[in-house]
């Protein structure tokens, strides 16, 4: 079976586009990208004296540190009897050390910090929900 992926991909990115707007603009004040301020047209507002503040990249900071200092909690829950979710737990657990192991080892960081960059900054986890 042949897939156009050119245009799956282009119908993917019309779909997100509003999501992936707002996380551009969220990047640009992560980033504290330079502010300009434009009219109901786009464009420069002349005589303006503009200032980047560092409010948002501070805010996003703080949160993204509250969220380093949680302590993840893994529960399986359901209704089979037979099933050990203590097992299935605690796989979780090891898999997750396992691969933080392997990242230092390449010296890159840890998961969680990646997770709670996404999950607080890039906003691709709240899209899904």
């Amino acid at each position: 079976m042949d897939r156009d992926y050119p245009k799956l991909i282009r119908e993917f990115k019309d779909a997100k586009f509003e999501l992936f707007k707002r996380m551009d603009s969220d990047r640009a004040l992560l980033e504290l990208e330079q502010y300009v301020m434009k009219d109901a047209d786009g464009k420069k507002v002349p005589n303006i004296i503009n200032i980047t503040l560092p409010f948002p990249a501070r805010f996003a900071a703080f949160v993204v540190s509250a969220m380093d200092n949680t302590s993840e909690q893994i529960i399986v829950s359901t209704e089979d009897t037979k099933v050990d979710t203590s097992y299935i737990e605690d796989f979780v657990r090891v898999a997750f050390g396992e691969a933080n192991k392997r990242l230092r080892q390449g010296g890159k960081l840890p998961f969680s910090p990646f997770v709670s960059n996404q999950l607080c900054i890039r906003g691709r986890t709240a899209a899904r929900v």
